[in-house]
């Protein structure tokens, strides 16, 4: 009997950008390797805040707020100073609440800004990588992986470890879960439902013959693979260990670490 050999998935160099704030510390160099959970910057902490302007926003056009909102963003304010103020012979005005960085209004009508806090915060390798380019805004992070392609259900992008191993009942999922990626073939409204519950990173879904989630609003990536792609990785992956992946569903990709 002739055993057809299994045909791995061909190793890739993929790359991960990551934005250096400005007065960041960083702590690697070019071409320095780091593992998975090494610093690679420090830097302040930013908090936004929200403050309710609904009392005068309220009484603006769709129109006028997205010109505000363009006028504002990204300026720096410090408290006390004046935002705006409406027309009239007595306009109504809206001052600053804190120093900060004027960063949007909300659907709420609240008026939102970017303050600093005194606090350090690092910024640290997803995963075992290189340091391919430094750069004055951004470090640009090299490593190993095998690529799977399929079509994005609800776009989104997030790091993720995954067993692989097969999950289809809502029982499957528990808070062990969290923050990683499931796979399943069969899921539903219900499912969903659970998942978001224990706040998992992401879903690879094996192409069903139709499904009902469209109309869902789903708050995490859902990647869907045909079934040739789906063998692909299910007979080229051991399931013994977890492994970590970058699910981009906005593109339609998947990759595999490769260590």
């Amino acid at each position: 009997m002739v055993v057809k050999k299994k045909s791995k998935s061909a190793v890739i160099k993929s790359k991960w950008v990551v934005s250096v704030p400005v007065g960041a510390e960083v702590v690697v160099s070019e071409g320095m390797k780091v593992e998975r959970g090494e610093t690679l910057l420090i830097c302040d902490s930013p908090k936004v805040s929200s403050y309710d302007a609904s009392w005068i926003l309220s009484r603006m056009s769709p129109n006028r707020l997205e010109e505000l909102k363009a006028s504002l963003y990204d300026k720096e304010f410090e408290e006390g100073s004046l935002l705006f103020a409406d027309g009239g012979l007595f306009p109504k005005k809206i001052y600053s609440p804190c120093n900060g960085k004027f960063c949007g209004i909300d659907e709420f009508l609240n008026i939102q800004f970017k303050t600093v806090i005194h606090e350090k915060r690092k910024i640290k390798a997803p995963v075992d990588s290189r340091v391919l380019k430094l750069e004055k805004e951004k470090l640009t992070l090299e490593f190993n992986s095998r690529k799977y392609e399929g079509i994005g259900l609800v776009d989104g992008k997030v790091w993720g470890e995954s067993d692989l191993k097969i999950r289809n009942k809502i029982s499957d999922l528990t808070s062990a879960l969290a923050g990683k990626l499931v796979f399943a073939t069969e899921i539903d409204p219900a499912y969903v439902i659970k998942a978001e519950v224990i706040k998992v990173a992401g879903i690879v879904l094996l192409k069903p013959a139709e499904t009902d989630l469209k109309d869902m609003e789903i708050d995490f990536p859902v990647l869907v693979l045909e079934k040739t792609e789906w063998d692909r990785l299910m007979d080229n992956t051991s399931t013994e260990e977890e492994r970590m992946m970058l699910l981009n569903s906005k593109i339609g990709r998947l990759l595999l670490v490769v260590k």
